[in-house]
């Protein structure tokens, strides 16, 4: 996802890209290519970041002269290493619910039926079914089915807030460099 922000300094190119960087270089932000004085694009955040301030960004910002001004837009766009992280830790946790779900409900077939399914071993005691270990793995693996599922959907928020929101450092960094009058 891409987002286009855009602020006017009143000022030349030149001192406008001169406080953009400055203001750049004091957020920590790595810089990650410059064409003095029309674009400097930077990486910011973290792969781990789950806020949009915090999300690993790649944000480039192009500045044209007009008259008396200058305009400077801010294009931002989550990083590849953020977008993989994000669907591997998504796609794990999806294969782990299922296995959870199939454990259970093979253990919950094999505790009211007697005849033994993949997961059946786990609940047996030198052969011998054990009701006692078949209550506590079934009940562990929809607990973990719950909070699997709980998890994934805490994941589709932090991914839907981050991608509204994605832009929320470059208007920042313009709120800095361009204070309201």
């Amino acid at each position: 996802m891409t987002c286009l922000v855009e602020t006017t300094i009143h000022q030349t190119i030149e001192e406008s890209y001169a406080k953009l960087k400055d203001q750049i270089t004091k957020t920590n932000c790595r810089i990650i290519s410059e064409e003095k004085p029309h674009k400097i694009s930077v990486t910011q955040g973290s792969v781990w970041g789950t806020t949009p301030r915090s999300a690993q960004k790649t944000i480039t910002f192009a500045l044209q002269e007009d008259a008396a001004a200058t305009r400077i837009n801010g294009k931002s766009t989550l990083t590849e290493n953020y977008i993989s992280l994000t669907v591997v830790g998504i796609v794990f946790s999806i294969v782990l619910l299922i296995v959870c779900v199939w454990l259970a409900l093979d253990l919950q077939a094999f505790s009211s039926t007697g005849s033994g399914g993949f997961w059946s071993w786990l609940v047996q005691t030198q052969g011998s079914f054990d009701s006692n270990k078949s209550t506590l793995f079934i009940t562990l693996a929809w607990f973990l089915t719950a909070f699997l599922a709980a998890t994934l959907a805490a994941e589709a928020f932090v991914v839907a807030r981050v991608k509204s929101r994605i832009d929320s450092f470059a208007r920042e960094i313009f709120k800095t460099i361009s204070p309201p009058k």
